[in-house]
């Protein structure tokens, strides 16, 4: 089974995939304008790639705008189509996604905390959860998440920099 580039197993039909998966999220991580045109080539290598459809729904959502929830309504219904033979890890982002939809905030923000808990170095649960934490006012939530997952980063994993990007901005947020 192919692996990202933080090594989790990802349930996707090629390689190519995989790689196309890992340059779409570094895009979100990196704030990239294209970060949503990047999932095209995940979805072009493997169209029933599940995370890759998770992503299509998330990145509408950090708009705050209620005119993109049908777009990422439509992709977590995708998402859900093709999660059936994936791993746990790789479904419970779309409940989250689910959750942040429906205006269940809490809900989403949990979801994000067990698969971190399990999975620490999920660069995509780790900033979707420190993006919502941050948008929904609880800053101590946000740098108690940092502090959870950065035992098991180091500068040999990709999204490190995202990762002390984080901790240092969670660190303003709840000292200045």
């Amino acid at each position: 089974m192919p692996r990202d580039a933080q090594d989790h197993a990802v349930t996707v039909a090629f390689e190519e995939a995989a790689r196309a998966f890992d340059h779409a999220v570094e895009g979100y991580l990196m704030h990239r304008a294209n970060a949503a045109q990047r999932i095209a080539p995940v979805l072009a290598a493997d169209p029933e790639f599940g995370m890759a459809h998770v992503l299509r729904g998330y990145l509408p959502m950090t708009a705050y705008d209620g005119a993109f929830l049908p777009r990422s309504r439509e992709a977590l219904a995708e998402a859900r189509r093709h999660l059936a033979r994936a791993t746990p890890r790789e479904r419970a982002p779309a409940e989250a996604l689910s959750f942040w939809i429906d205006g269940e905030v809490g809900r989403a923000l949990s979801t994000w905390e067990d698969i971190l808990a399990e999975h620490p170095r999920d660069v995509l649960a780790f900033r979707m959860h420190h993006f919502v934490a941050f948008w929904s006012g609880m800053p101590e939530r946000m740098l108690a998440g940092v502090e959870r997952v950065l035992p098991r980063w180091s500068a040999s994993v990709p999204g490190w920099g995202a990762v002390l990007a984080s901790r240092a901005f969670a660190h303003e947020e709840c000292c200045s």
